[in-house]
Order: structure tokens, then C-alpha cells, then sequence
């Protein structure tokens, strides 16, 4: 025991701590002479850049309502396909009819009245309603036309009727249709007629006996009877009876031009006695008044017609139609909710092509291109890790967006559909930007760089460590392309700790 607590005890601790010391340093100075290496060899390189994010549809658009309201009818369901334009939901107009309809009255009105304006106008023009002789002309230019004003007679060529009264005894027994010669006075000439007319009712003549009105037309070979007095002959029973007076011609087919429309006479186109076709113009009439009133009327049917588009279009608002061809991928609509202005109706996507964006550093945005080819892997779809899904580069943004100091590009990519995808899913993209074959390669954690230089620190076969410059090209997540600074079978040392090159 008192071994244990004298100095030569403490004296061969001391001396056994110090021997282990040396020993652990020893050992561990020797462990330091060890280095994990790499060969510089020639291989195939691959770069790629690659990223992740979330799968959106390649169009979406959400349907707002645009008017409150309560669902009338839901025509289609979450999940339904619905084509561009189609009508998915109606709304309850029923508050909004009585615009529509007092519009739609108040168009009907101004329309009626521009019509009417317009044909008062088309009227100032007067013409013939039938083909014959002007007579009886009442207008010169300048006179003014009032509506329904006698302008003149036109009178058919060559047809003329006289009325005569007959004695009641032999009248009776003449028949419409039979043969009658009538007598000119002014020129005794005689003219042979047809009786077109017998009157059933019995008058007084001028001698005091009864007589009945007998009519008869007569056709010249164009010249005018009218006017002409004469007597006439008719034959009954084999016997000619004469009228008991005389008569006077008058036209049969007389029409009588009367102004549909007021104005000033502008010009007059015709003259008593010349002959007209139907349709050709008789005069022109000037008015001012009715070429304002035109106006006015055409501004208020077509402001009305402006104010009606409005309302149709506000009407529009209670048929919810999708904008585009697509799968309605969020709906919650039922018959009888009430939805206010400015509520999501629908969400209709295309799910024909899917995209999704992904951040690319500001290193390797001008590596990419627009179209270029991508690998898309999703990850709840295993199989496409082994089978990508071919996509590309739709969108690359000319301004990134930099945080603590690093900028990012998120670059669009698309791809087909496919039934396996649903929206949200995470997606990720491998985008190569250059392949070389047959180059030398090292570990990309080989590669040191300090003040500015690049380097990797080789070791010979003695033992010895040297440090030597490298010119560095392609590179991917692993391995970097030398061209130059070291031979295939260098070995290169790989540090223990990557001084964050890459």
C-alpha cells in the first residue's frame, strides 16, 4: 500500500500517459499520409440540369359569376369534359326579363317610327300607279303638297263608259252583254258599245216617266271620249230601243295620283295629256323637316339597339358557358344555391397538355432553349424513373427572380396527357445541355479552387503530392470534363472536405 501512494508509483504513471500519447500521435501522423484518390480516366460525359415542381394544367380558367343570383340548373358535374362555349350552369334571369322585354318594346317603337320617317321621305318621290294619260294636273313647282292632296288623273287608252237612262218597259228586258250603238252629238258619229251595266232601280226622268240607268263602254282606237255627250240605241227583242236622254263619257279606268307625303314641289316631271307608265315619276317634293327627323330617328334606334347589346349581354351573365374546350376539375354547384358576383363557378382545365415550372440558375439558363427536349420523371409514378416522359421547353422568362444573392429562371415545361396524371402531382425534369464522348474525367470533388485558381493536387507514385492547374469543361452532378493539366491514370486526390466549387 505504500507502494501505491509514494513517488516512484505517480513517476511510472506519468511516464506510461506519455508513451501512449506518443503513440497516438505517432499512429494518427501516419494515418495523415493516406488519401483517397480518384484515376483520371477517359469516359463518356453527360451535362444536364435538372429541377422539380408541382403539374398545373397547360390552360386553366376559373368561371366567375358575374351577376347575383340563384342556380337554376346545373347542366354538367365535376369531371365532365365540356366543349368551348358550352353551357354548364344557368342562373335565375327572371328579375332581368322586364329590362329585356321594355327594351326590346322601345326598339320595336323607334324602328316603326324610322320606318315610317323613311317612307314619308321615299313618298316625297310622287309616281304614276298606272300606265295612261295624265289629266287634271294640280301642282307646279314650288307649290307646296299637303298628304292625300289630289295631284292628277291618269286615264287607261281607249276605254270609256256612258251611263243612260232608258224607259223602264224596254230597259227591263235589256240584257248585260248585248250590242248597243251610241251617237256623238257634237259629231254625229255612231260607235258601236257593249252593255256592261243595268240598274234594278227605277228613277223619275225628265219627262216624268220611269227609267232605269243603263251603262255602256265603249273602245276608241286612243283617242278620248271623255267629256263627249251622246245618245245610245240598244237592241231588245229584235227591236232597238232609245235612251230617253243623253249621257256623258267618262274614262273606265281612271286613277287618281294622290301625294302620300308633304312638301315643296322641287320639280314636276309630267304635263295634261302626256302618257305615262306606271312607276314613272310624276313630281319631287322637298322637306327638310322629314330628312332631320330621319336623322334623329336613326341616332335613337341606333342608341337603343347600342343599350339593347348591353342588356343582352347582362343577360348573357345568368348562362354560364365555359370559355374553353376542357375537364371541369372544380365544381361544387347545386340547384338553388345563391351565389353572389365574383364567386369561382367552375374550374375547367385541359388536361391535353400538362406543364409545370422549374427553378434553372442564372449559370445555366443560356445552356437552354426554347423546344429543346426534357426527360420528365413523376414521382408518384414509378415507372417513369426507368421510362421518362419526353416534354419540353415551352417559356423562359427574361427576368429571374434573386434571393440572398442567387438568381433563378423558372423555366416552363410541357408535356402530352396521360390518364396516370393527376394536377399537383410533383414532377421533375432532366434537361441535357451538352454529351461528349470518349473524354477525361475526374470526380467533381477532386476539383479545388483558391485566390481565383483551379486546380486538382495529384499524387505520384513516390509518394509525392503535386498541385497542378486544369482547364475544366462539362461537367454533371458527379464528374467534370479536364481538358487539360493532367494525363489519363493521374491519380487525383479528393479531398476530405469539397470547398463548395460546385
Amino acid at each position: 500500500m505504500k507502494f501505491f501512494k509514494s513517488g516512484w508509483f505517480k513517476f511510472i504513471i506519468i511516464v506510461v500517459v506519455i508513451i501512449l500519447i506518443a503513440t497516438i500521435f505517432y499512429f494518427k501522423k501516419d494515418q495523415g499520409t493516406t488519401h483517397r484518390t480518384a484515376v483520371v480516366s477517359k469516359e463518356d460525359i453527360e451535362s444536364y440540369v435538372e429541377g422539380s415542381g408541382a403539374i398545373k394544367p397547360g390552360e386553366s380558367r376559373k368561371i366567375y359569376a358575374k351577376v347575383s343570383s340563384e342556380i337554376k340548373e346545373v347542366l354538367h358535374e365535376e369531371g365532365d369534359f365540356v366543349n368551348e362555349g358550352e353551357v354548364i350552369a344557368k342562373l335565375d334571369s327572371s328579375s332581368f326579363s322586364s329590362t329585356v322585354d321594355s327594351q326590346r318594346i322601345a326598339i320595336e317603337q323607334a324602328t316603326l317610327s324610322y320606318n315610317n320617317i323613311k317612307k314619308q321621305i321615299d313618298d316625297l318621290v310622287i309616281k304614276a300607279n298606272a300606265s295612261g294619260y295624265v289629266s287634271g294636273l294640280t301642282i307646279s313647282e314650288g307649290s307646296y303638297v299637303t298628304n292625300t292632296m289630289q295631284i292628277c288623273d291618269i286615264t287607261e287608252n281607249g276605254v270609256f263608259e256612258i251611263t243612260l237612262p232608258f224607259i223602264y218597259s224596254s230597259a227591263n228586258m235589256v240584257q248585260v252583254g248585248s250590242v248597243a250603238t251610241v251617237y256623238l252629238n257634237q259629231s254625229f258619229t255612231n260607235l258601236e258599245g257593249t252593255v256592261t251595266k243595268v240598274s234594278q232601280m227605277r228613277e223619275l226622268g225628265n219627262n216624268g216617266g220611269q227609267v232605269v240607268d243603263v251603262t255602256i263602254k265603249v273602245t276608241t282606237s286612243g283617242y278620248s271620249l271623255a267629256g263627249f255627250s251622246a245618245r245610245a240605241e240598244a237592241l231588245v227583242n229584235g227591236t232597238r230601243q232609245t235612251s230617253s236622254e243623253n249621257g256623258t263619257f267618262v274614262a273606265v279606268s281612271s286613277n287618281v295620283v294622290r301625294a302620300k307625303s308633304m312638301g315643296t314641289v322641287e320639280s314636276v316631271n309630267v304635263y295634261d295629256g302626256k302618257y305615262v307608265n306606271a312607276g314613272d315619276i310624276i313630281a319631287v317634293l322637298s322637306n327638310e323637316d322629314l330628312k332631320t327627323n330621319l336623322e334623329n330617328a336613326e341616332l335613337t334606334l341606333k342608341n337603343l339597339k347600342s343599350q339593347m347589346n348591353s342588356v343582352n349581354d347582362q343577360l348573357d351573365n345568368y348562362t354560364i358557358k365555359t370559355p374553353i374546350s376542357g375537364t371541369i376539375t372544380v365544381q361544387s354547384l347545386k340547384v338553388g344555391d345563391m351565389v353572389a358576383a365574383g364567386t369561382v363557378i367552375s374550374t375547367i382545365s385541359n388536361k391535353d397538355v400538362f406543364e409545370f415550372d422549374i427553378p434553372i440558375d442564372e449559370l445555366d439558363i443560356a445552356k437552354l432553349n426554347y423546344d429543346q427536349e426534357v426527360k420528365v420523371s413523376i414521382d408518384a409514378l414509378e415507372e417513369t424513373e426507368k421510362n421518362p416522359i419526353p416534354g419540353k421547353i415551352v417559356k423562359m422568362p427574361l427576368e429571374g427572380t434573386t434571393v440572398a444573392g442567387v438568381t433563378e429562371y423558372y423555366v416552363t415545361i410541357q408535356m402530352s396527357g396521360d390518364e396516370r396524371i393527376r394536377i399537383s402531382m410533383n414532377a421533375s425534369a432532366k434537361i441535357t445541355t451538352s454529351s461528349k464522348k470518349d473524354v477525361l474525367v475526374i470526380p467533381i470533388d477532386a476539383i479545388v479552387r483558391e485566390n481565383g485558381d483551379t486546380y486538382v493536387d495529384v499524387l505520384l507514385d513516390d509518394g509525392i503530392i503535386e498541385r497542378r492547374s486544369v482547364e475544366l469543361g462539362d461537367r454533371n452532378i458527379s464528374y467534370v470534363e479536364i481538358k487539360g493539366g493532367v494525363n489519363e491514370g493521374d491519380r487525383v486526390i479528393i479531398p476530405e472536405i469539397s470547398n463548395g466549387l460546385f
